[in-house]
């Protein structure tokens, strides 16, 4: 087996382990973020919480914070990410007003998930 399909099948595992664990996962970054402003509220949405996910998938997380001038957007997306290197987990991170004048209208309510 070449080194390039055994680093496949290791990534792939690391993906395996990853879905089989989200829950848990998906709570401790709700966590981290509450560390951060805890009034925010913590979403799963996209093909994950459709259920349509595969091992390509990013984990689309919805981050909504009464106002965005509380918090370091950046320096939260890099907390998380660098804590959670190597997972597909992709960060929106808006206030309150663009949550509910734009994402609310293209997500449906069944496949906007609270994150608890």
């Amino acid at each position: 087996m070449s080194k390039e399909f055994e680093a496949y099948i290791i990534y792939a595992k690391e993906l395996e382990r990853f879905f089989r664990n989200l829950q848990s996962i998906l709570s401790s970054v709700k966590r981290d973020i509450e560390k951060v402003e805890p009034r925010s509220k913590v979403y799963l949405f996209g093909s994950v919480a459709r259920g349509w996910y595969t091992y390509a998938s990013d984990v689309d997380i919805l981050v909504v914070l009464e106002n965005l001038g509380c918090v370091d957007v950046d320096a939260l997306k890099i907390y998380i990410k660098s804590k959670y290197r190597g997972y597909p987990i992709e960060l929106h991170i808006v206030d309150k007003q663009t949550f509910e004048k734009w994402y609310k209208r293209f997500i449906k309510p069944e496949e906007l998930i609270e994150i608890t």
